[in-house]
């Protein structure tokens, strides 16, 4: 799937797109609900998979 079209299913704009995949973006919860239902992807399961970021960076 294309970053335009999953920004087009969830309903927001590819630079959102972009940011939430940047390593550090930190986008909103609203933004990741609306990914993860656009991708059809349990949220929690999403935000699990994430790498843990020290205090430091």
């Amino acid at each position: 799937m294309s970053k335009k079209e999953l920004a087009r299913l969830a309903g927001v704009d590819r630079s959102t797109i972009r940011y939430a995949e940047d390593p550090d973006g930190t986008p909103t919860i609203l933004t990741l609900i609306r990914l993860s239902l656009a991708l059809n992807v349990d949220l929690s399961s999403m935000i699990s998979e994430c790498p843990e970021r020290s205090e430091s960076e």
